[in-house]
């Protein structure tokens, strides 16, 4: 089981709240927001970043997308919002709206197993359990 210890997985269930484009909080909640858009075929779509520039609003990550390798895609940090929002990288998918704010999940790249491991196991006890 995932190590509860960790800031990354003692929110999974809970969920965390994040302050809203409005003004306003946003209940973010890591599991409900992946299975969200594993409904909408956007789960675990994975993207790897090349190179961050700032800019005046945030940042800017140039990121290689398996879905068209042969183009760099663009992630964008709002610093006043606190959010990630992926247009270029999501505009298609079926997804409510590919303009909206999205869920990242920054993970390095010594990090990614264990995530990855944390996951399978999360997910193989909800299976058991139904």
């Amino acid at each position: 089981m995932p190590d509860l210890s960790e800031s990354l997985w003692r929110d999974w269930e809970r969920g965390t709240t994040e302050s809203g484009w409005s003004g306003g909080h946003l209940s973010r909640g890591r599991k409900p927001d992946i299975e969200f858009y594993q409904v909408h075929r956007y789960y675990q779509h994975v993207v790897m970043v090349k190179e961050i520039q700032w800019t005046a609003e945030g940042a800017s990550l140039r990121v290689y997308d398996s879905n068209s390798p042969w183009l760099d895609r663009e992630v964008v940090w709002h610093r006043r919002e606190e959010m990630f929002s992926a247009f270029d990288v999501i505009n298609g998918m079926p997804v409510p709206d590919p303009r909206a704010f999205v869920g990242v999940f920054l993970v390095d790249q010594d990090e990614n197993e264990r995530v990855l491991e944390s996951l399978v196991s999360h997910y193989r006890q909800v299976c058991q359990s139904r």
